[in-house]
């Protein structure tokens, strides 16, 4: 029957598709977290295909064979075991909005048994299924070897210092700066990277943004939720320095932002680590060509910040700017305050929020046409217009793409909840037209 081929290798087809260190990452510029879209569609066709197998096989033996007994044959108990993990692994998909860590430990282990199950449900070499079994697993543990060994080399004396910071939106939970004293190679702000922490979970490591990554170290915010980063926060809070700490990466695929005349981060909830992470990488990197300035193109950034309340101080969130590199070129506005705001404001831009629900917008725009950096920022090299305005994409992207001219190049970048994502797609798409800007659109998301 050929649904035992077609689910062999979609099995091996899902697993490719996992590798955190993809081949197409170098092949195509698509990083792990852009393909998982097509590991969960080649595994959800997998598992159809082993139910379409189990469906087919078991009326066989009973009903046309006679032979029930057939089914409890080592092989077929093999099969069974097998079909039955990756059913398992299906259900639990619904546990990762839930609990994040007891869904990626039942992955990991329900794979495995799935895997030599696999096989050994037709052990017979030119069957070919030991065959892609064994490649299988040896593309999954490769990936874990050259993890694990960077992640090993990266531990080397290392270790990290914690910081507390306060609640993004109001909700307690608060979170955690974690400054690593060695720095990432190749690492750039606005990618990620895996962070292991033995004190707080010996055999996990999770991922996070990269906020600055420079002389002083690593520096990266995990914003408190459950599981390791609620454990991450408590030890943060108690004062922890210096604790045995190393990261692996940096993952991640983003266009080149220095390519582009004007620029919109939009950034939801805690994603406001990407889009700030995003914004001082190209700074940094004009920064750094000043020299050249007048032959690079004129260039504005624009932040846009979406979250229930603003309830830390300025010094909280341009702490970590003011302590990254070339801090000589930049100063911090305090021209505007960032005290609490509770003023309820609308929702007109059709994002899924609850009536009740405060949204803030802050759009801080960074001007480089003239100078390359400007002498006072909000943020290092953005300008001290910041505002707070109501959540309204469809008239603020529209707007943005309005203000440059047809033979211009527009990069609107977006992290966020999957809401306000699916908007922004709907709202460049509009926005695209045959006599208007070039336009490309990246919305970072990740599988956790």
């Amino acid at each position: 029957m050929r649904e035992e081929p077609a689910a062999s290798g979609n099995f091996a087809l899902l697993v490719f598709l996992a590798l955190k260190n993809t081949p197409l990452a170098v092949l195509i510029a698509y990083p792990y977290n852009g393909l998982n879209y097509f590991h969960q569609i080649a595994g959800y066709l997998t598992i159809s295909l082993v139910l379409l197998h189990a469906t087919l096989y078991v009326p066989y033996f009973v009903v046309v064979k006679h032979d029930p007994e057939a089914l409890m044959e080592t092989k077929n108990i093999m099969g069974i075991v097998a079909g039955s993990a990756m059913f398992l692994i299906l259900l639990s998909v619904y546990l990762k909005r839930i609990h994040y860590e007891v869904f990626y430990a039942a992955h990991v282990v329900l794979f495995l048994v799935a895997l030599v199950m696999f096989g050994l449900h037709r052990p017979q070499w030119i069957r070919r299924i030991p065959i892609i079994a064994a490649f299988a697993g040896g593309l999954w543990f490769s990936d874990r070897l050259l993890r694990g060994v960077r992640l090993l080399r990266n531990l080397l004396n290392n270790n990290a210092t914690l910081s507390a910071l306060s609640s993004i939106d109001g909700g307690g939970k608060g979170g955690t700066r974690v400054l690593l004293k060695k720095p990432l190679a190749y690492a750039t702000p606005g990618s990620h990277c895996f962070l292991w922490v033995p004190k707080v979970r010996i055999f996990q490591t999770h991922p996070f943004t990269i906020v600055s990554n420079g002389s002083r170290g690593l520096e990266l915010v995990a914003w408190a939720e459950d599981g390791f980063t609620k454990s991450l926060h408590h030890m943060a809070q108690a004062g922890a320095s210096g604790i045995w700490a190393a990261a692996e990466g940096p993952y991640g695929s983003f266009p080149d932002i220095t390519n582009y005349d004007k620029v919109v981060l939009i950034a939801g909830g805690s994603g406001v680590t990407f889009a700030f992470g995003t914004a001082l990488n190209a700074l940094e990197r004009r920064s750094a060509g000043a020299g050249a300035l007048e032959q690079q193109p004129e260039q504005n950034i624009s932040l846009i910040w979406a979250t229930r309340r603003i309830v830390y101080s300025e010094g909280d969130l341009t702490d970590s700017i003011r302590t990254t590199e070339n801090l000589s070129k930049v100063t911090v506005s305090r021209s505007t305050s960032l005290g609490r705001r509770d003023e309820t404001i609308g929702n007109e831009s059709g994002l899924p929020y609850k009536e009740k629900d405060e949204e803030k917008i802050i759009v801080a725009t960074a001007d480089s046409t003239k100078s390359g950096i400007p002498s006072h920022a909000v943020v290092r090299g953005l300008s001290p217009v910041l505002k707070y305005e109501k959540l309204n994409l469809e008239e603020t992207i529209p707007e943005a793409i309005r203000s440059v001219g047809n033979d211009k190049r527009v990069l609107i970048a977006s992290c966020g909840p999957g809401g306000m994502t699916k908007v922004v797609r709907n709202i460049v798409a509009q926005c695209i037209a045959t006599d208007g800007p070039s336009i490309t659109l990246h919305c970072e998301s990740f599988a956790w």
